[in-house]
Protein backbone atom coordinates (compact mmCIF):
# COMPACT_ATOMS: atom_id res chain seq x y z
CA UNK A 1 0.00 0.00 0.00
CA UNK A 2 2.55 2.43 0.62
CA UNK A 3 4.20 1.97 -2.40
CA UNK A 4 0.90 3.17 -4.31
CA UNK A 5 0.89 5.98 -1.85
CA UNK A 6 4.73 6.87 -3.00
CA UNK A 7 3.91 6.57 -6.75
CA UNK A 8 0.75 8.63 -6.21
CA UNK A 9 2.99 11.14 -4.41
CA UNK A 10 5.38 11.14 -6.99
CA UNK A 11 3.06 12.39 -9.88
CA UNK A 12 2.79 15.88 -7.97
CA UNK A 13 3.29 18.18 -11.08
CA UNK A 14 -0.10 16.79 -12.31
CA UNK A 15 -1.64 18.03 -9.46
CA UNK A 16 -0.41 21.63 -9.51
CA UNK A 17 -1.79 24.88 -11.07
CA UNK A 18 0.61 26.41 -13.76
CA UNK A 19 1.09 30.13 -12.69
CA UNK A 20 0.13 31.07 -16.16
CA UNK A 21 -3.29 29.69 -15.62
CA UNK A 22 -3.73 32.36 -13.25
CA UNK A 23 -6.32 35.52 -14.20
CA UNK A 24 -4.91 34.62 -18.07
CA UNK A 25 -8.96 35.28 -19.93
CA UNK A 26 -6.94 34.55 -23.09
CA UNK A 27 -6.21 30.94 -22.04
CA UNK A 28 -9.82 30.37 -20.70
CA UNK A 29 -11.04 31.66 -24.00
CA UNK A 30 -8.50 29.12 -26.20
CA UNK A 31 -9.11 26.14 -23.86
CA UNK A 32 -13.07 27.14 -23.64
CA UNK A 33 -12.80 27.38 -28.13
CA UNK A 34 -11.22 23.88 -28.19
CA UNK A 35 -14.67 22.09 -26.60
CA UNK A 36 -17.60 21.27 -27.93
CA UNK A 37 -19.71 23.71 -28.78
CA UNK A 38 -22.32 22.49 -26.18
CA UNK A 39 -20.31 22.77 -23.19
CA UNK A 40 -18.44 25.99 -23.85
CA UNK A 41 -20.44 27.78 -21.57
CA UNK A 42 -20.12 25.89 -18.86
CA UNK A 43 -16.46 25.31 -19.17
CA UNK A 44 -16.05 29.14 -19.30
CA UNK A 45 -17.75 29.37 -15.99
CA UNK A 46 -15.71 26.94 -14.29
CA UNK A 47 -12.39 28.04 -15.69
CA UNK A 48 -13.30 31.41 -14.72
CA UNK A 49 -14.28 30.09 -11.32
CA UNK A 50 -10.85 28.85 -10.45
CA UNK A 51 -8.80 31.23 -12.25
CA UNK A 52 -10.00 34.50 -12.61
CA UNK A 53 -9.27 36.59 -9.42
CA UNK A 54 -12.69 38.94 -10.01
CA UNK A 55 -14.58 35.90 -11.33
CA UNK A 56 -17.72 33.78 -10.69
CA UNK A 57 -18.39 33.31 -7.04
CA UNK A 58 -20.66 30.21 -7.29
CA UNK A 59 -20.82 27.13 -9.00
CA UNK A 60 -23.92 24.93 -9.42
CA UNK A 61 -23.86 21.29 -9.93
CA UNK A 62 -25.70 21.00 -13.61
CA UNK A 63 -22.59 23.31 -14.97
CA UNK A 64 -20.22 21.56 -13.19
CA UNK A 65 -21.16 18.35 -14.22
CA UNK A 66 -21.15 19.35 -18.30
CA UNK A 67 -17.72 21.02 -17.64
CA UNK A 68 -15.64 18.10 -15.75
CA UNK A 69 -14.69 15.91 -18.48
CA UNK A 70 -12.73 18.80 -20.02
CA UNK A 71 -10.98 19.85 -16.94
CA UNK A 72 -7.36 19.08 -16.18
CA UNK A 73 -7.19 16.64 -12.84
CA UNK A 74 -6.32 19.22 -10.48
CA UNK A 75 -9.21 21.21 -11.75
CA UNK A 76 -11.26 18.91 -10.80
CA UNK A 77 -10.12 18.47 -6.92
CA UNK A 78 -10.26 22.38 -6.70
CA UNK A 79 -13.65 22.31 -8.29
CA UNK A 80 -14.75 20.11 -6.08
CA UNK A 81 -13.39 21.57 -2.94
CA UNK A 82 -13.94 24.82 -3.67
CA UNK A 83 -17.56 24.40 -4.29
CA UNK A 84 -17.99 22.61 -1.11
CA UNK A 85 -16.78 25.85 0.58
CA UNK A 86 -18.62 28.44 -1.78
CA UNK A 87 -22.48 26.41 -2.16
CA UNK A 88 -24.33 24.48 0.47
CA UNK A 89 -23.02 24.21 3.91
CA UNK A 90 -19.50 25.71 3.69
CA UNK A 91 -21.21 28.78 2.71
CA UNK A 92 -21.59 30.55 5.88
CA UNK A 93 -18.08 29.78 7.08
CA UNK A 94 -16.00 30.44 3.85
CA UNK A 95 -18.32 31.50 1.10
CA UNK A 96 -16.74 34.41 -1.29
CA UNK A 97 -14.22 35.63 0.56
CA UNK A 98 -12.21 32.21 0.80
CA UNK A 99 -12.55 32.04 -2.53
CA UNK A 100 -11.17 34.92 -3.45
CA UNK A 101 -8.49 34.18 -0.99
CA UNK A 102 -6.96 30.97 -2.56
CA UNK A 103 -7.18 32.97 -6.29
CA UNK A 104 -5.36 35.72 -5.20
CA UNK A 105 -2.56 33.56 -3.08
CA UNK A 106 -2.39 31.08 -6.65
CA UNK A 107 -3.32 27.79 -5.23
CA UNK A 108 0.41 27.93 -3.36
CA UNK A 109 0.78 27.18 0.66
CA UNK A 110 1.07 30.74 2.05
CA UNK A 111 3.71 29.12 4.19
CA UNK A 112 5.81 26.71 2.48
CA UNK A 113 4.84 27.30 -1.11
CA UNK A 114 3.52 24.04 -1.56
CA UNK A 115 1.62 23.76 -4.96
CA UNK A 116 0.14 19.81 -4.44
CA UNK A 117 -3.76 20.76 -4.36
CA UNK A 118 -4.43 17.61 -3.43
CA UNK A 119 -2.85 18.70 0.36
CA UNK A 120 -4.18 22.65 0.24
CA UNK A 121 -6.33 23.20 3.32
CA UNK A 122 -8.26 26.99 3.84
CA UNK A 123 -7.28 27.94 7.41
CA UNK A 124 -9.43 30.48 9.37
CA UNK A 125 -6.92 32.47 10.55
CA UNK A 126 -8.95 33.62 13.81
CA UNK A 127 -11.55 30.59 13.87
CA UNK A 128 -14.54 30.19 12.36
CA UNK A 129 -16.30 33.84 12.91
CA UNK A 130 -13.83 35.71 11.39
CA UNK A 131 -13.63 35.84 6.86
CA UNK A 132 -9.70 35.97 7.45
CA UNK A 133 -8.15 32.75 5.62
CA UNK A 134 -4.39 31.23 4.84
CA UNK A 135 -4.02 28.73 2.69
CA UNK A 136 -1.91 26.28 4.17
CA UNK A 137 -0.62 22.63 2.96
CA UNK A 138 -1.73 20.01 5.27
CA UNK A 139 1.70 20.06 7.06
CA UNK A 140 1.76 23.26 7.68
CA UNK A 141 -1.79 23.46 8.98
CA UNK A 142 -1.18 20.60 11.10
CA UNK A 143 1.89 22.54 12.52
CA UNK A 144 -0.59 25.82 12.71
CA UNK A 145 -3.34 24.31 14.72
CA UNK A 146 -0.93 22.30 17.30
CA UNK A 147 0.96 26.16 17.87
CA UNK A 148 -2.68 27.98 18.36
CA UNK A 149 -6.10 27.79 19.18
CA UNK A 150 -9.45 27.95 17.38
CA UNK A 151 -8.97 32.04 18.13
CA UNK A 152 -5.71 32.16 17.63
CA UNK A 153 -4.28 32.47 21.27
CA UNK A 154 -0.70 30.42 21.31
CA UNK A 155 -1.78 27.11 23.11
CA UNK A 156 -0.35 26.59 26.80
CA UNK A 157 1.48 23.24 25.56
CA UNK A 158 3.27 24.45 22.78
CA UNK A 159 5.20 21.95 20.49
CA UNK A 160 8.47 23.72 21.52
CA UNK A 161 7.61 22.56 25.54
CA UNK A 162 6.75 19.27 23.81
CA UNK A 163 9.80 18.48 22.27
CA UNK A 164 11.83 19.83 25.07
CA UNK A 165 10.18 16.72 27.16
CA UNK A 166 11.29 14.20 24.11
CA UNK A 167 13.70 11.03 25.32
CA UNK A 168 17.13 12.19 23.81
CA UNK A 169 17.07 8.97 21.32
CA UNK A 170 14.04 10.76 19.52
CA UNK A 171 15.28 14.25 19.22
Amino acid sequence: MLDRVREYRARCDEFCVPDDHLNNADLIQQRVEHAPPEVRSALRLVLSYLYLVEGPTNLRNPQYREAEPYLMPYEVILSRYLKSRTNGTGRRAYGKPALRHVRTVGYRCECCGCNDVRVLNLDHVHGRGKQIFFLLCANCHNLKSRLFDWLGEKRTVAVDSIIDFAPKSAQ
